[in-house]
């Protein structure tokens, strides 16, 4: 099991961080060398203010779960849809806004699965998938002012994100973002690490002449420059553990292509991620190798996943504002058993006090 959510969480990873890249660093016109284009409309994507985007993300994970464990059987094969909105204000540097929608398409078969293995009450086990996954199947988030917000069950919670990356972070070094984007615009260049550039024609998104551009990115390329960008911030650790996984994320991924459509003003109306993932390149993965017959199982598993970004709204005005009646996050963890003062500790009351008692969470097996 933990080697199954070492290859998840590899895949949520380097599949956020491709898609931040394409989201920030495409655009262009239909004329001209097309990774020329690209590169010359990289650094104005940074300029963008405002920006809408519609999202969708298709995971699959497949094949022979026959010597697997009842517990991974329950979950396999797999299929998980993402999809929702995104709003981004980030006018004012210091104090960016954003809002957004998560819909999760499967959720509810996977909890099912996952409970099921863990429990021999059948009843018990539907009754708890379906309460979970009726949490998490549509979500909403917003975050004003430095503080983050999330509604479910009809009612929003807050967070303060300063005390989330203190304890994210667990007392490392700071990450100076500002530095971090630069060293991006500088180091991540587009023509740098995706191959095979070509312009395949026009096509209309939404209305919206566009030019549609089809490459694939260079893993190893991308983690050296993503590396260079790390240690310019001084995040030699971060550098040093991506240049160490370079050779493993490379043979990782069998194939991650890119299709980006781009209107005649440099923006990109619509991209595509298609990644295809080698299980078997994960072995050396974790801190030690596959043991049993059912977790070397796990290397013929075959993993897809397919990304699509509408975009829209470039500079326009967006309306983001607070929600009203925001209650604290204790008050919906307090609910399931999970005790915070703020967010590490016991529940102290409805504000989260000093006091701190051990409580026991349901879903912490």
């Amino acid at each position: 099991m933990k080697r199954f959510t070492i290859i998840l969480l590899v895949v949520s990873i380097m599949a956020a961080g491709a898609m931040a890249l394409l989201a920030i660093g495409c655009g262009g016109g239909s004329n001209g060398d097309p990774a020329e284009v690209i590169d010359k409309a990289y650094a104005k994507s940074f300029d963008y203010d405002t920006l809408h985007s519609e999202y969708d993300v298709q995971l699959k994970v497949s094949g022979d779960v026959s010597t697997l464990s009842p517990e991974l059987q329950g979950i396999l094969p797999l299929e998980l849809g993402i999809s929702g909105s995104a709003d981004v204000d980030n006018s004012d540097t210091e104090n960016p806004k954003m809002q957004a929608t998560v819909s999760l398409d499967g959720l509810n078969d996977i909890i099912q699965g996952m409970v099921g293995g863990m429990s021999a009450n059948e009843t018990e086990a539907a009754a708890t998938a379906n309460m979970v996954s009726s949490l998490f199947s549509n979500l909403e988030f917003k975050m004003v002012d430095k503080v983050f917000y999330v509604s479910m069950m009809g009612s929003w919670y807050e967070v303060d994100t300063n005390e989330v990356t203190s304890q994210v972070a667990g007392g490392a070094d700071e990450v100076d973002s500002k530095c971090v984007q630069d060293a991006i615009k500088e180091k991540v260049i587009p023509s740098a690490v995706l191959t095979g550039i070509e312009d395949v024609g026009s096509e209309d998104i939404d209305g919206e002449k566009t030019t549609h551009y089809k490459a694939s990115v260079d893993m190893a390329k991308l983690v050296e420059a993503t590396a260079e960008a790390s240690r310019q911030c001084d995040q030699a650790e971060t550098a040093g553990g991506l240049e160490g996984a370079k050779s493993q994320l490379n043979d990782m991924f069998k194939k991650m292509d890119v299709d980006m459509w781009i209107d005649g003003d440099n923006n990109v109306r619509k991209l595509k991620m298609d990644m295809e993932i080698d299980t078997a390149a994960l072995s050396g993965m974790g801190d030690t190798p596959l043991g049993s017959d059912q977790e070397k199982a796990l290397e013929s598993m075959s993993i897809t996943l397919t990304a699509t970004v509408i975009q829209s709204g470039f500079n326009e005005d967006v309306d983001i504002t607070a929600p009203e009646g925001a209650l604290p996050l204790e008050d919906l963890l307090g609910g399931f058993g999970v005790g915070g003062n703020g967010l590490g500790g016991g529940l102290g009351g409805g504000g989260g006090g000093s006091t701190s008692s051990t409580t026991t969470n349901p879903f912490n097996t």
